[in-house]
């Protein structure tokens, strides 16, 4: 039951903050003036904007699921892997931003 509170919530901020999902018709049902408490100010790509934050909202999930497993690991006694997990992570963001840049653009920063 508290996960399926945390995911309403989630699901309440994300539209919230950046607009409600697009309609069937395939145009964006974000009205004037909604979605900009993500990236305010002018020349800025409200589109991207709210693209880029839809696919990082994945983040937490998958960090949540990570939390899980690196605390069934520790209940087993194995310390070795979860301590070198945000290293990791870490190590694979910065060599994708700068493999992947030039290929897919921003898009490869998410």
């Amino acid at each position: 039951m508290l996960a399926y509170a945390s995911l309403r919530w989630i699901w309440f901020a994300a539209t919230a903050v950046i607009g409600r999902p697009a309609s069937s018709a395939g145009t964006s049902s974000v009205g004037a003036g909604e979605g900009v408490i993500v990236a305010p100010g002018a020349g800025v790509d409200h589109q991207l904007t709210t693209e880029l934050t839809r696919w990082l909202l994945l983040s937490p999930v998958l960090l949540g699921i990570g939390a899980v497993m690196t605390a069934g690991l520790n209940a087993l006694g194995i310390f070795t892997p979860p301590a070198m997990a945000p290293n990791v992570y870490n190590i694979a963001i910065i060599v994708a931003a700068i493999v992947l840049t030039p290929i897919l653009g921003v898009y490869a920063l998410v």
